[in-house]
């Protein structure tokens, strides 16, 4: 569900167990989490994965862009049950699901590989930055060392460069002279 649907889903028991974790087992709180909102959807067990319910509350908050609903579409030919649903889950498939008369598909969505196509988009990002940074290191060179200087940083002869992840941004830190590089956010 969190590939697929952006579905999270919390544990919650007064018991901690020794890897600080609490007992993972009873109920479960279904979640979607953004920026500044959370969306708790109901409170189920590990079998409810596939639930038609799941889907049909997050509809509920389709203003919120958590479903995507797919226009032109006017019905499925054929229902696939919460059994056969966990099914072609659990294949990486990721299986329209129709409420209303409406059909909806997850907004992110799930690669074959089980990766959440958002992860794989971010990821991507990632290295077309990083690229785009080293392709312009080649050819700018002298004009990234002038703007470390002028910011009052001295550019070492032979720089080492290292990624970077940090809460707020990503880029390029030059590692001798303690310079970090920001590609991300612009």
């Amino acid at each position: 569900m969190l590939s697929a649907w952006g579905v999270h889903h919390l544990h919650f028991s007064q018991y901690v167990e020794s890897d600080g974790f609490v007992k993972r087992d009873g109920p479960i709180i279904f979640a979607v989490f953004r920026q500044d909102k959370a969306f708790l959807i109901d409170v189920m067990t590990h079998q409810d994965w596939a639930r038609e319910h799941v889907i049909r509350v997050m509809v509920d908050w389709s203003n919120e862009g958590l479903v995507h609903e797919m226009q032109g579409v006017h019905g499925l030919a054929r229902t696939v049950n919460d059994s056969e649903r966990q099914k072609l889950r659990s294949a990486q498939i990721n299986t329209p699901i129709e409420i209303d008369g409406k059909v909806y598909m997850p907004a992110g969505g799930m690669t074959a590989s089980g990766v959440g196509v958002d992860a794989v988009r971010q990821a991507d990002r990632v290295i077309t930055d990083l690229e785009a940074f080293a392709l312009s290191y080649e050819q700018n060179t002298d004009e990234i060392i002038k703007q470390a200087e002028n910011s009052g940083l001295s550019w070492p002869d032979e720089p080492e460069f290292a990624v970077e992840f940090r809460p707020d941004a990503y880029g390029v830190a030059e590692l001798k002279s303690e310079t970090f590089i920001k590609l991300w956010p612009r």
